[in-house]
């Protein structure tokens, strides 16, 4: 039997057989006659017709051997003798249309990238899924290692977060929300340190949870000791709670800002360096101007002792909590009044001590509408208390007389003092001396003037808040509140005012004084009449 087989009768050649068509027989199956010779004959398996057929075994292309697809061979698919390929060389996509897209191992075990229509996109490493496109982004499993991450735009450092117009016109959007899980008391935060050569990481920000809907405290922690511990919410150097207040080196601020350390030196200073001719300091405010507020204080004994206040109407006191200072009140201090007035008392020692340094000069300066009245001026070993008597500011000057008749009229007299009734001291009654030099003595006989007074003291007391420990709201089955979330709250301990002050109105004697110094001008003027009396009868 021939081996010269006829390819389209019979489908197929047997190895070694010829083919004894010819070209253009050949040609009229759509082969083409240089590919297909003797020596080929067995590679060939199947013949197809030009439109339909099937494919009942494997074609073999030889490396770099490529099939290629479309009119110009746009669609090539070949391996060379290290690597596969697929080459779209034209001008259109390069498409894979299909539902569900797996790529898989070259064993068809593990996934590397499936792809399901309208569900999702996942990447796999080893077989493990480590990241999936959702309907709201992307979920990643694992750590995202980048060089920069920008959400919301290119990054200009490690980690940039950009808004832009992405809210415009909606006011309070969260562009970036950090939500751990964790419970009551529980804290979650992210940490700051060093990396190479190990990883150090000693400062910190956390939110510490304290109630339901995720309400707590914001703590800033940084552990100042060198050694391999990380930084954790005990480190808190500054906490913000949920209530609004601001400690610093306390957990348990119980005012809007709360500063507490245990420290030999200041734990506070307010330093202003604009230039030297502006530039303020603290500003403390009240809305109201009553007494009773204190815009500022300063105590001692953990509150109970009051070292310096400020009240609402612009009073200072020193060491004092009102401005009714006496003997009887055994209370020591300094009164500062508004719009004027000073109040100075001690139980021991100097009430008020001025010292000039260096040289003589004024200790103390009396002025009326700003005009100099009086001083009191210091030199070493004596003081001098003056009265203006520049020549410049008189008039009407007139030699005196009649002196030692107005002289005889003065009623010096011995007696003593109703609150020191041991000392008998020599001087005047005021009202008679009035009568007589009437600018030594001030005030009218028998005046009276009104004057508040403390009926009763007020009254302070340590008032003590117990801790109390966080509680959480409750629901009803609907998800309704029916208990709201109770802050946990340190014992904290207060000197406060349980009952004010109460003022009153009472008439006391206006008391005359006198300067006696006064009644020199009119002394001399009698020894000089007397003298020249004595010269006429010597004469």
């Amino acid at each position: 039997m021939s081996k010269a087989r006829n390819i389209s009768a019979l489908n197929t050649v047997e190895v070694g057989a010829t083919i004894d068509q010819t070209k253009s027989e050949i040609d009229a199956l759509g082969i083409a006659a240089t590919s297909v010779t003797g020596a080929q004959a067995s590679a060939i398996t199947a013949a197809l017709p030009k439109a339909g057929g099937t494919m009942t075994g494997d074609t073999v292309h030889g490396d770099s051997v490529k099939a290629k697809f479309g009119t110009g061979g746009d669609l090539e698919i070949y391996h060379d003798a290290s690597n596969s390929y697929i080459k779209e060389g034209g001008t259109g996509n390069l498409n894979i249309l299909t539902s569900t897209l797996a790529v898989k191992n070259a064993a068809g075990t593990e996934n590397v990238i499936v792809g399901v229509q309208d569900s999702y996109v996942k990447l796999y490493y080893d077989a493990v899924e480590k990241l999936a496109t959702t309907s709201t982004g992307i979920d990643v499993t694992g750590t995202v290692t980048a060089d920069g991450l920008g959400i919301g735009g290119t990054p200009v450092s490690k980690l940039h977060i950009r808004d832009d117009d992405s809210f415009a016109g909606a006011d309070n959007q969260v562009v970036a929300a950090f939500s751990p899980s964790v419970t009551n008391a529980e804290s979650a935060g992210i940490a700051f340190g060093t990396y190479s050569p190990s990883s150090y990481w000693k400062q910190g920000i956390f939110w510490k949870r304290s109630g339901s809907y995720g309400v707590g405290d914001l703590i800033f922690a940084n552990r100042g000791t060198a050694d391999s511990a990380t930084v954790t919410d005990a480190d808190a150097k500054m906490t913000i709670t949920r209530a609004g207040n601001v400690g610093i080196s306390t957990t348990s601020p119980a005012y809007t800002l709360h500063a507490q350390r245990s420290a030999s030196n200041f734990i506070a200073k307010i330093e202003n360096d604009y230039n030297s001719t502006a530039g303020h300091g603290l500003w403390v405010d009240t809305r109201y101007n009553v007494s009773a507020n204190t815009p500022f204080q300063v105590t001692s004994n953990s509150g109970t002792s009051s070292l310096l206040r400020v009240n609402g109407v612009g009073e200072v006191l020193l060491g004092i909590t009102s401005h009714q200072v006496s003997a009887s009140s055994g209370i020591g201090g300094i009164f500062l009044g508004k719009p004027g007035g000073f109040i100075g008392a001690a139980s021991s020692g100097v009430c008020m001590y001025q010292n000039r340094i260096g040289s003589s000069g004024t200790l103390t300066e009396f002025r009326i509408n700003g005009t100099i009245a009086g001083s009191v001026y210091g030199t070493t070993g004596s003081v001098s208390y003056n009265t203006s008597s520049d020549y410049r500011l008189k008039e009407n000057i007139v030699p005196m007389i009649g002196a030692t008749e107005r002289l005889k009229a003065l009623k010096p007299s011995r007696f003593n003092f109703i609150t020191n009734p041991e000392r008998t001291v020599d001087g005047f009654l005021a009202h008679e001396a009035q009568e007589v030099v009437p600018e030594c003595v001030t005030g009218s006989k028998d005046a009276m003037r009104d004057e508040e007074y403390e009926v009763t003291p007020a009254v302070y007391e340590d008032v003590i808040t117990p801790a109390v420990g966080a509680v959480d709201a409750t629901f009803d089955t609907d998800g309704v509140e029916l208990t709201p979330a109770v802050e946990a709250v340190a014992e904290s301990t207060e000197s406060v005012v349980v009952t004010e002050a109460v003022m009153g109105t009472r008439s006391i004697p206006d008391m005359q004084g006198i300067d006696q110094s006064k009644v020199v001008p009119l002394l001399v003027a009698t020894v000089q009449e007397l003298l020249a009396r004595i010269e006429a009868l010597e004469a």
